[in-house]
């Protein structure tokens, strides 16, 4: 990070200032930029997520942490916004009889506390969440997930029957448009979900979803 009045750099180690032990999967900031909020997964994918604190509200210069959550999830990405709330989204694989419609969970920033969740299409809401920059709406990955198995190599597999994410409107928490099968949709495996960036634009007009732009009602 750079201190645009200093020039300065500032270097620190998530896991040296005791933000778990895996690699961060999102980094949002506050509304005020006086705080960094850092999901950490608490565990490693296909294991049930232990109640061990992975959302941390962080000093950006010094690391210091300021406030803990645990959202319950292998948690994979997050969004921030304005009037102190988090939501977090899953990133575990499906097993046989578990993790099949994982819900988005919403969070007072300031207590920690669970205040809503939000349902997807039918297998949860995963992988990615983004809120406008005015806190009117969310969007997130809401694609079809199934359980499949390689019987070739014996392991088994996520598999993506379709690929959409959904808009919600935050004063309500209604669904308000849930878009096409996406571009980056391949058959089988659907290529690198939690990697593809899906991002709102400020005021909520848009969506960026890997390459393609879309625009919303």
């Amino acid at each position: 990070m750079i201190d645009f009045d200093s020039a300065k750099q500032t270097i620190w180690n998530t896991r040296e200032r005791g933000l778990g032990w895996m690699h961060p999967k999102a980094v949002a900031w506050t509304s005020d930029g006086e705080h960094l909020v850092v999901a950490v997964p608490n565990d490693t994918p296909c294991r049930r997520p232990s109640d061990t604190p992975d959302v941390f509200v962080v000093g950006p210069t010094s690391g210091a942490i300021e406030n803990k959550l645990s959202t319950g999830l292998l948690v994979g990405d997050i969004a921030v916004t304005a009037d102190g709330r988090v939501f977090a989204v899953d990133y575990d694989c499906i097993g046989v009889f578990a993790n099949h419609d994982p819900r988005l969970r919403v969070f007072d920033l300031r207590t920690g506390k669970r205040v809503r969740e939000l349902s997807g299409r039918g297998s949860g809401v995963r992988y990615a969440a983004s809120a406008s920059r005015n806190g009117n709406r969310l969007a997130a990955y809401t694609g079809i997930v199934k359980a499949g198995f390689d019987w070739g190599d014996m392991v088994p597999f996520d598999k993506h029957i379709d690929a959409t994410f959904s808009v919600w409107n935050l004063s309500n928490y209604e669904v308000l448009v849930t878009s096409q099968n996406l571009a980056e949709r391949t058959s089988g495996r659907f290529r690198v979900p939690g990697q593809v960036p899906l991002r709102m634009s400020p005021q909520g007009g848009f969506v960026l979803q890997g390459r393609a732009i879309y625009e919303l009602p």
